[in-house]
């Protein structure tokens, strides 16, 4: 009896074992186990096992674009500078933090490529961009140079509530796009964030550039800056931000217009308007405006999908937020059908019969342990949404899953699937969530797919290195690309 109690009880041991052992496995990098590091002459990389390939890259090349932007501005710190990566965020992002002065990496590029698809390295330009924000926020200059040897490389930073924000995000954007393939200086669409309003004769003012604005466009803070960065650097050379950051410095309680009127003989707006007179003169001549298809009012109006009930899709304005409308046939008013949690036009898709909508819903787990304030866990799972009755479903479950399109009879669904710093395309079965590869190029990444009208073949982006094409894929046939990769900007 004795004997079969402790086979019985060692049995359930074991059986305990093998299920923890299993979840664990199944919970694969969403377990968190702590951080790792490596340590180069510049650099202290921190990072979870699971992103070891990352810190490994970013490791091999931090070193030459630390001494490209050390030259630009001047400084190069005497400390090692601290980069914590992280992959768990489902959005693209970084930034420079003061207190620790460190720079913080999202590894997850960008869905919407805001740094414009000739980017061939999200993460080489990434660095690039938060690493300038941490050699341009730390330089001991003015003030700071007599007290960073007491307190810290912090306090330079004590200059930069007193920056306008074109000042701080033009020499990044600039660096960006100067320093590492492609960026936001190489990008058509980033280009008419400032060429549209142009050609519209409502341009902001070099003021209103130094502040963001849930105005469209939202971050002009880049478009002013990397206008006048660019502008600044081709006219009088890159040692003139030195020379106009070390002199606002000096006494930057009245703001970086007299600084910039020393060297350069002209005032901050006086530059800005050189600039967008240079700019003007670049444009081709518009004889007549296009044909207006949307209200015409402030707010985000985006291609609609032909359906049986007529062309609906995303629009945003700062009375609704997201919604999916109905686009009247000349496309002059509509009617809001329902408000929808999204921010971003690829969160959406629409069946034929117009009846139903899929969305990417994008949402963060603050108590999850690898969880911080400035970069929470987050996933973007796909929920059906019936039109008529405004029901959501649920689909998926932390997952990482955007740019959701509809077969046109609402049978298939197929997304883009975040992996490490790229996007590959999947099927999702609609009953229990699960996904399935379609398609997969692990040297590059695929946006934005598309059924055919009849639903037999699919089409969608691929960027590999900076260069674009279009895919077809049709049933169980091998993909085919349309033309080679080539320098382009494809929507």
């Amino acid at each position: 009896m004795i004997k079969r109690r402790f086979i019985f009880w060692l049995v359930c041991i074991f059986a305990c074992a093998f299920g923890i052992s299993t979840l664990l496995a199944s919970a694969g990098q969403d377990t968190y186990t702590g951080h790792k590091q490596i340590l180069t002459d510049n650099f202290q990389i921190i990072f979870e096992a699971h992103d070891e390939w990352a810190a490994q890259r970013i490791a091999g090349f931090s070193d030459q674009v630390l001494a490209e932007i050390a030259q630009v501005l001047d400084h190069t710190p005497k400390r090692r500078i601290p980069v914590v990566l992280t992959s768990r965020p489902s959005v693209a992002n970084g930034y420079y933090s003061p207190f620790p002065a460190k720079v913080f990496m999202f590894l997850t590029s960008p869905s919407n490529r805001f740094l414009g698809s000739r980017t061939s390295d999200w993460l080489r330009s990434l660095f690039t961009h938060e690493l300038t924000h941490y050699l341009h926020l730390t330089a001991p200059v003015g003030p700071a140079k007599f007290l960073t040897p007491l307190f810290g490389p912090e306090v330079p930073a004590m200059n930069s509530p007193l920056m306008p924000g074109w000042w701080i995000e033009g020499i990044t954007t600039y660096m960006e796009s100067t320093r590492a393939e492609g960026g936001r200086g190489d990008s058509p669409t980033f280009k008419l964030t400032y060429e549209a309003p142009l050609v519209e004769q409502s341009m902001w003012s070099i003021s209103q550039g130094a502040y963001s604005s849930n105005f469209p466009p939202r971050g002009r803070v880049y478009s002013t800056g990397y206008i006048m960065v660019d502008h600044l650097a081709r006219t009088y050379g890159e040692e003139a931000f030195r020379e106009i950051n070390r002199r606002f410095s000096n006494w930057p309680f009245f703001g970086i217009s007299p600084a910039m009127k020393k060297v350069t003989g002209r005032t901050s707006a006086e530059l800005f308007d050189d600039a967008l007179q240079e700019l003007w003169d670049s444009l081709p001549t518009v004889t007549k405006p296009p044909l207006l298809f949307s209200p015409d009012s402030v707010g985000d109006f985006h291609l609609p999908y032909q359906t049986d009930r007529g062309l609906l899709g995303f629009t945003r304005t700062l009375d609704t937020g997201g919604a999916i409308s109905r686009y009247a046939p000349d496309g002059k008013s509509l009617l809001e059908l329902i408000r929808i949690p999204v921010d971003a036009p690829g969160a959406i898709t629409v069946t034929r019969d117009g009846t139903t909508a899929f969305i990417a819903y994008l949402w963060g787990d603050p108590y999850h342990k690898a969880s911080t304030p400035l970069a929470p866990v987050s996933y973007s799972d796909l929920y059906r949404v019936d039109l008529d009755s405004h029901v959501f479903s649920r689909i998926t479950t932390e997952a990482r899953l955007m740019h959701p399109a509809v077969s046109p009879d609402g049978q298939r669904l197929v997304a883009i699937e975040s992996v490490e710093d790229r996007y590959r395309l999947v099927e999702i079965d609609m009953e229990d969530g699960s996904t399935s590869v379609l398609y997969e190029n692990p040297d590059g990444s695929v946006y934005e797919p598309n059924f055919a009208p009849d639903g037999s073949a699919l089409v969608f982006i691929e960027i590999v290195d900076g260069q674009s094409t279009l895919v077809v894929l049709e049933g169980q046939e091998h993909a085919r690309l349309l033309w080679p990769h080539a320098h382009a900007e494809l929507h």
